[in-house]
This record gives C-alpha cells, structure tokens and sequence, in this order.
C-alpha cells in the first residue's frame, strides 16, 4: 500500500480539529457532515461494528502519540482528505481554514511570504511546495491572476523536484496543483495551455489510482470533464465528445461499487455531453441529455436543495441555448426566466457567489429578446446585465471587462434598431476599446471576439473597411476552431 503523504494528514487533522473550533456555523455543520460521512467509510473498510465515532476518536488521539504509525488511522484521513477535495460548495472556505492551520497567522500574503523566506530550502522543500500553494491561492483570491500562475508552476517544479523512481509520495500534491494551473490558464482563456496541464494532471491521477481506485479514478474523471470542456470551448466537439464520455464511462463503473453516490457526477457529464450536441446541432440528442441530467438534479433537490439547486439552474440556462438554437425561441425565454429566479433566489443569500450567474443570464436572456424583436423589453435587461458586470469588473477586470465589452456589443445592435445611433456608437466604441485591449494579450478568445467586433463596426455604422483585413488576419489564425470559421464566413458575406 502506498504511504499517504504527510501533508494530506496534516490538512485531514486540521480538518478534524477545525471541525469544534470555527465560529461558522454552516462550515462546522458541513465538516461534522463530512466527518461523519467519512468515519462510516472508514468504519466499513475496517469492519469496524457499533461505536465508530469513539473507536476513531481514541485511534487519532494514539495516532498523534505515536507519530502516524497507526496505519488504520491513515486510511480514514486518506478517505476524509477525499471528501473534502470533494465538497465542492466549501472548497472556498476548507481551503482558507487549512491555510489557518499551518501557518497560525498566516491569513495575509506577507506572512506566507515571511514564511517562506526563513525556510531553508533544501531541508524544507515540501513545506515550501505547500506554502507556494497557498501563497498562489491567495494571489488568485486578490486577483493577481499571473503572479498566481507564476507562484504555481514554482510549486509544480519542487513536486516534480521531489518524486523520484516509483514512488507516489506527492503525486497527488502535485496532480491537484497542475490542476490549479490548468484552471487559471482556462480562466484566462488560454485553452491550448490549459489543457496541457490537464493532460499532465490525469496522467498522474491515473497513476495513483492503480493503488488508491476509487480516490484518484474519481480525480480522472473529474479532470477528463475539464478536458472535454476545453475543447468544447475551442469547438473541437469530438475530442470534447470523447473527453465526456470516457468520464461518464469511469463514473459508471465507480457507481456498480457504491451505488447513487456518483449521480451527481454522472449528471455533470451528461451536461456536458447535452452542450456538444447542442453545439453540433443534434438538437433531439441534446434535448434527451439535458433532460437525463435534469432528472437527477431533481432526484438529489428531494434531499439536498441548496446544493444541487445551482446546478439545475445552470443547466436550464444550458437547455435554453438549446432551444434558441433550434429556433423554439419562446420555450427559451421560458426556461431563461426560470434559470434566472433561482440565480436571484441564490444571490440573495451569496451575492459574491452568484450575481456572476446573474448578470450572465440576464445578458444572454436580453440576446434572446433582441433576436425575437422584443427591443422594449430588452434594453432594460441590457443595462441590468451591463450594471452587475460593471461592478464585478470592479474587483477581477481580467475575467468580467470582457463581459461588459459583450454586452456593449448586443446593445449597440439594439440601439440601432431602436433609431437610437448616437448611443449606440458609444456603446460599441467602448466595447471595441476593451476587446483590442484584451486582443493585445493574444489569447484566442478575445482575438475572436476582437474580429467579431471590427466587423459588426463595417456592418452598423459603415466603418472603413480595412478593419476587416485585420479581422481577417485575426481569424485566419483560429481557422481550425468552428466558431472561427463562421465569422469568416460572415466576413466574406459583408466583403
């Protein structure tokens, strides 16, 4: 049996610990939950009967005596570890109390920082893994989003620095932080990055999971429905496809040995493989998809509602593009409208988390409402999508001034249909600025975007015309990608 890594003890303990001393109610009450959850795992793989909870209790008092001798202990803090990497509604706030807990006072950048300097780096190089990560974690918080990735990929060197011949030991440490590189990369809209440390991220999952199955073949599938969304990002539906569906082939397996537990994951990569079709204009699949999904979602709101319920919100909003797609464009104003309750319902309660989804919805609502001709309605839905990105934009630019420059873009269309080309040149003007800012990045994303944007300029308001060459230039770049390719097409149409 592989050696689980001292540091996943340490964060597992803290957990257990943590777990009487937080003043937050509703993470105590989700740690007991987890704790509880994890001791009846462990206490079935021991064949522990009756009075787990004080049977574990003492064991952990022995094992902190004895240094982590006890191998039986070892195994519940590996399978506690797991449902807390799991948990993904307080990932967030886990994370911030680990943090707490290795470094007493280490919630502020510069502690870290102190810390890491008096660690003498060649006696303590996993302690200075483990403090780049939160080091890099912090940075993401602020938003300093490349300093973050730079923090990182320091911590992926020392992991890799740090495995050796056959061993595991931090393996997983070092597969959950390319995972967080890949993340950010996503984030940044530089996919072909992105998914490179995907790649790499799985083959390491994959690795641990000849000894530790159920754990890390979770963690792969998991990581393949990254992959899949990535090329569905960048319209390679059939490596999007595959990516699906080799994770639903692994959460299927996982659920012939513990059934039910997995249909949340299940549902994920049904929705996913809802979106290709819908991509693809396999309307009918689609719809059968997203319906399949639906469904569980509703058989785990029975029991748990305020976990699942943004996923179904999620997913409707999913369904009405569907339904745009295909032309029903009133039972995708329907489905928007309800997807939109329940973001505002969640908002409410967590503006930080939800008003992103908001402000989404309601931009791409509005869309829907200006392809259907229904411009009094839609201008109000316009400016309210445009307020909350404003203000989100405020605190992370990098990921919500584009946003902005989208939904300036659809209103400046708006505008001219309502007679109004004063307001919406100023509209367009200001979307344009901020996409060739962000198009000077060379990310794929905002070039498209960029190109989108010169020619709906020659299209509205006669711009001169050179500014398709550029767009041509921009596009003839990404002529792989499908979304590239149908602008190019719009492009010869207006040339």
């Amino acid at each position: 049996m592989t050696p689980i890594s001292s540091h996943a003890i340490r964060f597992a303990l803290g957990m257990y610990y943590d777990i009487y001393f937080t003043d937050d109610f509703v993470i105590k009450t989700e740690l007991a939950d987890i704790f509880d959850k994890s001791v009846d795992d462990w206490s079935k793989r021991q064949a522990i009967p009756g009075r787990s909870v004080e049977i574990l209790e003492e064991a952990l008092k022995g094992y902190i005596e004895n240094k982590g001798e006890d191998n039986g202990v070892a195994s519940f803090l590996e399978v506690f570890y797991f449902w807390i990497l799991e948990n993904g509604l307080m990932a967030v706030a886990l994370r911030k109390i680990a943090t707490k807990k290795r470094f007493e006072q280490g919630i502020e950048i510069s502690e870290i920082k102190r810390k890491l300097h008096e660690f003498k780096r060649d006696e303590n190089m996993p302690e200075v893994a483990y403090a780049l990560s939160d080091l890099a974690c912090k940075q993401y918080a602020a938003n300093e989003h490349e300093l973050a990735l730079k923090t990182y990929k320091k911590a992926v060197k020392i992991f890799e620095d740090l495995i050796s011949g056959k061993s595991y030991d931090y393996y997983s440490e070092l597969a959950l932080t390319l995972t967080n590189v890949a993340a950010i990369l996503f984030e940044c809209h530089k996919f072909e990055e992105a998914l490179d440390y995907y790649l790499e991220a799985l083959a390491r999952y994959r690795a641990l999971a000849r000894d530790y199955e159920e754990i890390y073949l979770l963690k792969a599938a998991q990581v393949y429905c990254s992959i899949g969304w990535v090329h569905l990002e960048t319209y390679q539906l059939e490596l999007s496809e595959a990516a699906y569906n080799e994770a639903l082939k692994v959460y299927k397996y996982l659920d012939e040995h513990r059934p039910k537990y997995y249909l949340p994951y299940m549902a994920i990569a049904i929705g996913g493989l809802a979106n290709i079709n819908s991509a693809a204009g396999k309307y009918e699949v689609s719809l059968e998809k997203f319906n399949e999904a639906l469904n569980i979602y509703y058989q785990l709101l029975e029991t748990e509602y305020q976990r699942y319920v943004p996923d179904v919100a999620s997913l409707l909003g999913n369904k009405a593009i569907l339904y745009s797609r295909s032309g029903d464009l009133d039972k995708a104003l329907g489905v928007y409208r309800r997807a939109l309750r329940i973001f505002r319902e969640l908002a409410n309660d967590d503006p930080q988390r939800y008003l992103p989804a908001v402000a989404m919805t309601l931009f791409k609502k509005a869309t829907l409402l200006l392809k259907m001709k229904v411009f009094n309605f839609t201008l109000p839905e316009f400016e309210e999508a445009l307020q909350l990105h404003r203000s989100l934009a405020v605190d992370y630019p990098q990921r919500f001034l584009p946003l902005v420059a989208s939904t300036l873009a659809e209103m400046a269309v708006l505008l001219v249909e309502m007679n109004d080309k004063k307001q919406a040149l100023k509209a367009y003007n200001e979307a344009l600025t901020i996409q060739q800012e962000f198009a000077l990045g060379k990310a794929q994303w905002f070039e498209i975007a960029y190109a989108k944007s010169l020619i709906l300029g020659v299209e509205l308001f006669n711009k001169n015309k050179t500014a398709l060459l550029e767009a041509e230039r921009l596009l003839k770049k990404y002529r792989t990608l499908q979304h590239a390719r149908e602008i190019l097409e719009k492009l010869e149409a207006v040339g």
